[in-house]
């Protein structure tokens, strides 16, 4: 079962309950004893008093009645006053009564008793439990059967009777000052226990508790320190060397695996490298083979084409050959975007490009085409930007690919925001807010033939050639999009130095 309460709490609640359990018994006994020694000391005063008594003659030669003797009265009346004499019965020879000190009540030994003692002359004494009817409870009383004397010869006997009920008020009327002292010796040693053992035990546990939560969140930092009991000192310093080698084998760890995602980014660059060369190298070879099959006929029939149309005098007719000259001319830019995209860049040198100028330049060409006659082009572009690093005519391509793309995606109605930044890099930046793309669509853009455009709109080329021309210049192509709220175009560029 699972305890709820705290280590301090058993502490406190142990240290009260074993001082406390101590203390009274020790009070208890305490009591007892000292209760036993007063009763003792009070029996043995009243027997020597009562020997005194017996000892001594009690009434004058010649009285001829016990109550004449007016000495002996007065020694029983002190006895009341001084010695806490209750009672006590005066009788003659014959055992009647001649005086007495709170008269009415039974005699306080047997008439057989009272006789043994005046034949013998021996004292009797006998102890007695009476009820009270305060909260005292019952108590104790002495009594005693004296013969007496008168001249040496016994001439009567006389009973006393003595309480010891002041000695059991004694100790009940002490008890509140019993219970403060009580209070101050019980919780001096409770708060000073409770403080030590808190100290020495409660508190490094409970930082080391602390410590453990810390180490299962995965927090190496909490570090105890080696004070106090030697036991505590070892565990803390164990704790402090496990922490320790925890780090470090973390740190380990964190460094293995960062150099294994490394290596993992690196084996996936060098993968889609690999791709990527792969495809270009099936894209030379295919466009090697459609330049050398179809090229040289296709100029062949543009040209025979150009003739007919001189010799056609019907306007169906001429239109029928426009159609075939418009045919065959983007059968001759599908070949060379192929050619442009597979054969090698060449041996230019980079040079610097003023960004700026050269996008507003693609712009001006591509304001005439019909695609651009109902985009709105936003140009937030300052007046100029540092000059950056590339090869004029491939950054051209690489704005016009991209234009052409967002104008498309606008459709009928759209807008184009242009827009740049500086940093350790020029950025520019080709914002549309048309169709948007797909996650799917997003990770494929690039890859040669991808195109989620209609037949016959585009092979899929741009964006993978705008891609190589920036991997040439030294930059990169960042794309951001979100179906139904365009995509982001951000072209960032080296500084040229």
């Amino acid at each position: 079962m699972k305890r709820s309460y705290s280590l301090n709490t058993e502490f406190l609640v142990t240290l009260c309950i074993i001082i406390g359990a101590a203390m009274v018994f020790s009070a208890f006994l305490a009591q007892k004893y000292t209760e036993k020694i007063l009763y003792d000391e009070r029996i043995n005063h009243l027997n020597s008093l009562v020997l005194v008594i017996h000892m001594n003659d009690f009434l004058d030669e010649g009285k001829s009645a016990f109550s004449n003797s007016q000495d002996g009265i007065e020694f029983l009346d002190t006895l009341v006053r001084n010695q806490r004499c209750t009672r006590w019965i005066l009788y003659d020879k014959s055992g009647k009564v001649l005086d007495e000190f709170k008269s009415g009540g039974e005699a306080l030994f047997p008439r057989a008793s009272f006789f043994l003692a005046v034949s013998s002359g021996e004292i009797l004494s006998t102890v007695k439990s009476l009820p009270s009817d305060s909260l005292f409870g019952n108590y104790d009383v002495l009594n005693y059967l004296i013969p007496v004397r008168s001249n040496g010869v016994v001439s009567g006997a006389v009973e006393l009777q003595f309480s010891l009920l002041e000695i059991r008020r004694f100790f009940l009327s002490s008890t509140k000052l019993f219970l403060i002292y009580f209070f101050i010796f019980w919780f001096v040693p409770v708060s000073a226990g409770f403080f030590l053992l808190r100290r020495s035990v409660s508190l490094p546990a409970k930082h080391l508790l602390s410590a453990i939560d810390a180490v299962g969140h995965g927090t190496f930092d909490t570090e105890l320190p080696e004070e106090g009991p030697s036991e505590f000192v070892r565990l803390s310093s164990s704790y402090n060397q496990m922490i320790t080698a925890l780090r470090d084998s973390r740190q380990r760890a964190d460094s293995y695996i960062g150099s294994l995602e490394q290596m993992n980014r690196q084996l996936s660059v060098a993968r889609n490298d690999l791709i990527r060369q792969e495809k270009i190298t099936s894209v030379g070879q295919f466009a090697a083979g459609v330049a050398h099959e179809i090229g040289n006929p296709l100029s062949a029939i543009i040209g025979y084409l150009d003739l007919l149309k001189g010799e056609v005098c019907s306007e169906q007719g001429k239109a029928m050959v426009d159609n075939s000259v418009r045919e065959a001319a983007r059968i001759d830019f599908l070949i060379k975007e192929i050619l442009d995209f597979a054969k090698p860049s060449g041996a230019a040198l980079p040079e610097a490009i003023n960004l700026v100028d050269e996008l507003r330049y693609c712009i001006s060409l591509l304001m005439h085409q019909s695609l651009m006659a109902n985009i709105s082009v936003v140009d937030a572009l300052p007046l100029t930007l540092p000059a950056a690093l590339g090869r004029r005519e491939m950054v051209r391509q690489v704005f016009i690919n991209i234009l052409l793309n967002a104008a498309d995606a606008c459709g009928l109605v759209g807008k184009i925001i242009l827009s740049s930044s500086v940093g350790q890099e020029v950025s520019i930046i080709i914002e549309d807010n048309g169709c948007g793309m797909s996650p799917e669509a997003l990770n494929r853009i690039f890859d040669p033939f991808y195109t989620t455009k209609s037949p016959g709109k585009g092979m899929g080329l741009g964006l993978a050639i705008s891609q190589q021309f920036m991997d040439e210049c030294g930059g990169r192509i960042d794309v951001e999009s979100q179906v139904g709220k365009g995509s982001r175009f951000i072209l960032m560029f080296q500084l040229f130095e």
